[in-house]
């Protein structure tokens, strides 16, 4: 089951921690993969650099209830050109910070 939530969310390579459904709608819960390769260098040798705290955001609807989307980001940085990378669902944007 948890291969076709994935799917139907759109967050292949994803792993589905936790299903339930709220007042509001349904509420899942996913673990972001390990990045293959630093998006700016290519290079393999990723090292964890912490976690970010905890976001909830509403990734999709269902009827005019929306399905709340849960995940811890993990930071990872690169060790050839110490960029950071921390993976988010496919469809969200980069977090903006106010101006």
């Amino acid at each position: 089951m948890d291969q076709c939530i994935t799917t139907l969310l759109s967050l292949e390579g994803w792993q589905v921690i936790g299903v339930e459904e709220t007042a509001r709608g349904w509420a899942v819960t996913v673990d972001a993969p390990r990045p293959a390769r630093c998006p700016r260098c290519g290079a393999i040798r990723l090292h964890r650099h912490g976690t970010l705290p905890a976001r909830a955001v509403p990734h999709l609807w269902i009827g005019v209830h929306p399905l709340m989307l849960t995940w811890v980001p993990r930071r990872w940085r690169c060790a050839a050109c110490r960029q950071t990378v921390c993976p988010r669902p496919a469809g969200l944007r980069p977090p903006r910070r106010p101006p």
